[in-house]
C-alpha cells in the first residue's frame, strides 16, 4: 500500500526500452557490472552537463556509448579535451575499445532528469524550494508537457524535522500503461543535509511495436477520452470518402467524361446567384411596401384625432351662442313684470 513502482521500469516493453542492449549467457554479471562502472564514470566528471541518459550496445569488439545532454559544448570541450579523457579512462577501467556519440537534447524541460537536477541546483543556492518548484512546473507546460508531478522530500528550509512536499499541474495517469511518463531523481547536498528532488513528466500517449520496442522512439499520440475518440475516427472516414470522391471526378475529368456534369454544376450555381439576386429587390420592396402602409395608418389616425377635437370645438361654441340667448330673453321677462307692477 502507498509504494511507488518505478514509471521508466514499469513501462519497459510496452512504450519504453531497455538502456542498456547486449545479450550474455556466462558473464552478465561482469558485464552488468561494467556498464554500471562506465555510467559512474560519466556521470562524475560530467556532473553538470546536464546528461540525461546514457545508452549501451555491446558487440564482440566494442562497446558504443550513447550520451544525451542538454550542453554538448561542456561535454566535448576544448578541441575535444574532455570526451577524449573520459574515453580514455573507460578503456582503462573496461579494457575495451569504447565508441562514444553525443546527442544533443533540445528541450531539457521536457526531460524528468533534468528537471529535477535543475531544481536541485537551485536548492544548492539557497532558492526557495517552493519557488524552485513552481517555476520548473511552468516552463515545463510552457514546452508542451501535458502534465508534471514534482516531490522534495528532506530538512526543506533547513526545518528541523523533514518532510515531504509536492506540487501537480495537469495530469499524470501513472497507472495507464500506455501513457509516456517520464521519471527523474536528484539530489541536493545542502548544509542541512540531503534533499531529495523526484520529478514525474506526462507526455502524451505512445504505443510501440514489437519489433521497434529497443529501436526508435515511437510517435507520440494525444490522450482522447472513448468519445472524443469515435469522433476523430467519424472526421477521419469523412476525409478519406471526400478524398476519394474528389479522385474520381478527376479521373473523370481527365478521360472526357465529367464536361456534361461540370456544365450542369456551374449552371446550378449561376442559377442559385440569380435568384438570390431576385429574391434581395423581392424582399426590399416588401419590406418599403410595409412601412409605407404604417405610416398611412398613422397619419389616417392622427386626421381622426384632430377631426374629433374640431368637433367637440364646434358643439361647445353652439352651447356657449344658445346659453347667450337664453340670458336676453330671460332679461326681457323680468323687465315686461317690473312694468306691470309699477302700473
Amino acid at each position: 500500500m502507498g509504494q511507488k513502482v518505478n514509471p521508466i521500469g514499469l513501462r519497459i516493453g510496452i512504450n519504453k526500452g531497455w538502456q542498456s542492449r547486449w545479450f550474455a549467457t556466462r558473464d552478465y554479471a561482469r558485464l552488468l557490472k561494467e556498464d554500471m562502472m562506465i555510467r559512474q564514470i560519466i556521470e562524475d566528471q560530467l556532473e553538470n552537463a546536464g546528461i540525461s541518459k546514457i545508452e549501451m550496445e555491446r558487440t564482440a569488439e566494442e562497446i558504443k556509448v550513447d550520451m544525451h545532454t542538454s550542453k554538448p559544448g561542456m561535454v566535448i570541450g576544448r578541441r575535444g579535451a574532455t570526451i577524449n579523457d573520459i574515453r580514455k579512462s573507460i578503456e582503462d577501467a573496461t579494457g575495451n575499445i569504447i565508441q562514444l556519440n553525443i546527442v544533443e537534447v533540445k528541450k531539457p524541460e521536457l526531460v524528468a532528469k533534468l528537471v529535477a537536477e535543475n531544481i536541485a541546483n537551485q536548492l544548492l543556492g539557497r532558492v526557495s524550494f517552493r519557488r524552485a518548484m513552481k517555476k520548473a512546473m511552468t516552463l515545463s507546460l510552457k514546452a508542451g508537457a501535458k502534465g508534471i508531478k514534482i516531490q522534495c522530500s528532506g530538512r526543506l528550509g533547513g526545518a528541523e524535522m523533514a518532510r515531504t512536499e509536492w506540487y501537480r499541474e495537469g495530469r499524470v495517469p501513472l497507472h495507464t500503461l500506455r501513457a509516456n511518463i517520464d521519471y527523474g531523481f536528484a539530489e541536493a547536498n545542502t548544509t542541512f543535509g540531503k534533499i531529495g528532488v523526484k520529478a514525474w513528466l506526462y507526455l502524451g500517449d505512445v504505443i510501440l511495436d514489437d519489433n521497434t520496442a529497443n529501436e526508435k522512439p515511437a510517435v507520440e499520440r494525444p490522450s482522447l477520452s472513448p468519445g472524443s475518440r469515435a469522433k476523430d475516427a467519424v472526421k477521419d472516414s469523412v476525409k478519406k470518402g471526400a478524398r476519394k470522391i474528389r479522385e474520381i471526378r478527376k479521373t473523370v475529368i481527365s478521360s472526357g467524361l465529367g464536361t456534361s456534369e461540370d456544365s450542369e454544376s456551374s449552371e446550378k450555381k449561376v442559377e442559385n446567384k440569380e435568384l438570390k439576386k431576385t429574391v434581395k429587390p423581392v424582399t426590399m420592396e416588401k419590406a418599403e411596401s410595409k412601412e409605407k402602409e404604417a405610416k398611412g395608418t398613422k397619419r389616417s389616425e392622427s386626421k381622426k384625432v384632430e377631426a374629433k377635437g374640431t368637433k367637440g370645438s364646434e358643439s361647445k361654441k353652439v352651447e356657449a351662442k344658445d346659453n347667450k340667448g337664453t340670458g336676453k330673453d330671460n332679461i326681457k321677462k323680468t323687465d315686461k313684470k317690473e312694468d306691470k307692477k309699477d302700473s
